[in-house]
C-alpha cells in the first residue's frame, strides 16, 4: 500500500470516531452528548398546581368546588339563637349598673371584661340575641365555639352580610367562618364564586375547612389553626 493511500485511511478513521462518539473533545461540547432525550423531560413534576385533586404529587387548592350544585353547607343558620349567658369571671359585689358603656369601664377592678353595656348591666357578654348587635353584626353564642384554652370567653357579635338562611335569597344558605379554636369571625352568604361549600367534600386536599375571605367576597378552603 502506499504512503497516499496510508494517509487516506488514517485521515478517514480520525473523522469516523469523531462523529461517532465525540470523546475526541475533552470539553464536553461537541458530538452527540448534547441531544440526548434522556436529559430534558423534567417538565413532568411541574403540574397539578391548580386541578389535580389527587393527594398524591405537588397538588395546590382546589380551584373550583366539586360538590354538587345541590349541596348543603356543612354549617348554616336556619333560624336566629338566643345565647344563654356564658361562664364568666367572678366580680367583687356583681356586676354594675349602666346606661352606656363607659360607665363599664373597669368594672369590678377587671378592665375589659365586664366593658359591655347590656341590657342595663356592664356584661361580660356582648350580646345575647341579634338584636344586641345591632343591624350589621350577629350574635355568636360561646356555647358554640371552643376559644382555645381560656377558661372564659364571651358571646360576642362578630359582623356578616346574613342573620339566617332567608336573608340570602331563596335556597340560600347563612354560614358561619370560623378562625382561631373554632371561633367565629362572620356569618355570610354562600354565592357563586365560592370554591367550597361542604368542607368534608371541598376541602379534603385543600386546609380544613370551609371559610369566608373578605378580600374576594367568597368562601374558600383554609386551615384555621388552635395552639391551646
Amino acid at each position: 500500500m502506499s504512503k497516499t493511500s496510508l494517509f487516506i485511511v488514517g485521515l478517514a478513521s480520525l473523522t469516523f470516531a469523531a462523529c461517532s462518539g465525540g470523546s475526541l473533545d475533552p470539553s464536553g461540547t461537541g458530538g452527540g452528548a448534547g441531544t440526548d432525550t434522556s436529559g430534558v423531560g423534567g417538565t413532568i413534576g411541574t403540574g397539578g398546581i391548580g386541578g389535580d385533586i389527587s393527594p398524591v404529587g405537588t397538588g395546590g387548592c382546589i380551584p373550583a368546588r366539586i360538590s354538587p350544585a345541590n349541596a348543603v353547607p356543612t354549617e348554616h343558620r336556619a333560624m336566629a339563637k338566643v345565647c344563654s349567658p356564658s361562664n364568666a369571671p367572678p366580680v367583687d359585689g356583681g356586676a354594675m349598673s349602666c346606661a352606656a358603656v363607659i360607665d363599664c369601664v373597669g368594672d369590678g377592678g377587671m378592665p375589659g371584661v365586664y366593658n359591655t353595656c347590656l341590657h342595663g348591666v356592664c356584661s361580660f357578654d356582648e350580646c345575647m340575641t341579634d338584636d344586641d348587635c345591632g343591624s350589621n353584626a350577629v350574635c355568636a353564642c360561646s356555647t358554640d365555639y371552643y376559644g382555645g384554652n381560656a377558661q372564659f370567653h364571651p358571646n360576642r357579635c362578630v359582623p356578616g352580610n346574613c342573620r339566617i338562611d332567608a336573608d340570602c335569597g331563596a335556597g340560600g344558605y347563612c354560614s358561619p367562618s370560623r378562625g382561631y379554636c373554632g371561633s367565629f369571625d362572620g356569618f355570610f352568604c354562600h354565592g357563586p364564586a365560592d370554591s367550597c361549600v361542604d368542607s368534608t367534600m371541598d376541602c379534603r386536599y385543600c386546609g380544613t375547612q370551609c371559610v369566608y375571605a373578605p378580600t374576594t367576597g367568597a368562601f374558600v378552603c383554609g386551615a384555621p389553626i388552635c395552639a391551646g
